[in-house]
């Protein structure tokens, strides 16, 4: 949500006009960095859940955290095509990034946090990169 009031914001304070096309073309990369957080948040699960701390995932249970986290990645690469055809697709060069982390989350595959958190470093770099290049040749 903040990175969408940056976005909207920023875009008023250059325009002088709110447009809510700025905020849809916000959402894809709000949530991927949201799911940083999230990844987080799972990661810390257990340690949170012993100690009362309320992250959303020990709200609404490991697996479906999990399943938000997969969601929220696959969401934001599939958005750009769709409202940026065909400048969009350039996103999807993020996706071999993307994919181990998403496994690493769900816990089908262990990267190592040390690799988990490089890897979700290189996904957001490498989707910021090509969503804003997208963008600019879209328009």
């Amino acid at each position: 949500m903040t990175a969408i009031v940056m976005v909207v914001g920023s875009a008023y304070t250059v325009s002088g006009r709110l447009s809510w096309w700025e905020a849809a073309l916000s959402v894809p990369m709000a949530l991927l960095t949201a799911s940083v957080v999230l990844a987080d948040n799972l990661r810390d699960y257990e340690w949170d859940k012993a100690h009362g701390v309320r992250t959303l995932p020990v709200r609404v249970g490991k697996d479906a955290g999990k399943a938000m986290y997969a969601a929220m990645v696959l969401l934001a690469l599939a958005l750009p095509p769709v409202m940026l055809w065909p400048w969009g697709l350039l996103v999807e060069a993020s996706l071999p990034l993307a994919l181990p982390s998403i496994l690493h989350v769900a816990e089908v595959y262990d990267l190592g946090l040390r690799r988990a958190v490089r890897f979700r470093f290189y996904v957001t770099i490498a989707f910021a990169s090509l969503y804003a290049a997208s963008i600019a040749l879209a328009h």
